[in-house]
């Protein structure tokens, strides 16, 4: 297990460690397995931001920042590197019970729930669809890290960006290619956002990571303001309903 940290951890520990302002990280051994990370706090914790990175590459796989007091947070990854580099930031130490699963199982989707599948809008089979890597110009938040074409010569085809696949964080990207995804069934954002949404819960992700990937990609004009909080609340809608 590289590195020093408050916990070097496998698969199936059950765990008690201290977090304090001069935190150091926890270290996750997944061995690229699908896991849930649970941590369990031992007092309401406000103003906490958490990461989740790949030991060997520094790439951010989560994100999190926690405005209100939480007493639990639970992570799931179906992605993972060999080694998680875990860390907390916040203003002061408390104690937290870190158990750690091997499964990150898929929720559970009723597709045929009217109020969670809109109106499809356009009929593309998934199978003729393909996807492309090329330089769209995306740098450090600015510019397209995605784009799609349902017409013309191009018709079928998803073009990414390779700078924004490798630099943008794991689930935030994996949010972002469903998206581009649903275009091919609907032409309106907010029901992309929604498709897009209910599959990346259903492939075992954060809901979270889907409020995050519109935060982090989208600038805050008034309408992109709106969608965001559209999602927010389908996120939580979707979680009241389905969370297990």
């Amino acid at each position: 297990m590289p590195g020093k940290g408050v916990a070097s951890l496998k698969i199936g520990n059950v765990v008690n460690v201290e977090v304090g302002r001069k935190q150091q990280p926890v270290y996750i051994q997944t061995d690229k397995q699908p896991s849930c990370f649970s941590f369990y706090f031992d007092e309401p914790t406000a103003k906490l931001f958490i990461t989740v990175q790949d030991e060997e590459t520094g790439k951010y796989f989560y994100f999190r920042n926690c405005y209100k007091p939480v007493t639990e947070l639970h992570i799931r990854m179906p992605k993972t590197p060999d080694v998680c580099r875990v860390e907390f930031f916040t203003d002061n130490p408390f104690g937290i019970k870190t158990q750690l699963k091997s499964d990150c199982k898929p929720r559970r989707v009723d597709w045929s729930d009217p109020k969670l599948k809109p109106q499809v809008m356009r009929n593309y089979r998934l199978e003729d669809i393909r996807t492309i890597y090329t330089d769209l110009g995306y740098r450090n938040g600015s510019g397209t890290p995605a784009r799609h074409f349902v017409t013309g010569p191009n018709r079928g085809i998803i073009e990414y960006d390779r700078n924004a696949a490798e630099k943008l964080p794991q689930q935030i990207w994996e949010f972002i290619k469903r998206h581009e995804l649903a275009h091919y069934f609907y032409d309106d954002e907010d029901l992309a956002d929604l498709w897009a949404l209910y599959k990346f819960a259903e492939d075992g992700y954060s809901m979270s990571q889907a409020e995050n990937a519109l935060v982090h990609v989208l600038d805050h004009s008034p309408d992109n303001v709106n969608r965001i909080m559209k999602l927010y609340q389908a996120s939580r809608d979707f979680e009241a309903r389905y969370y297990e």
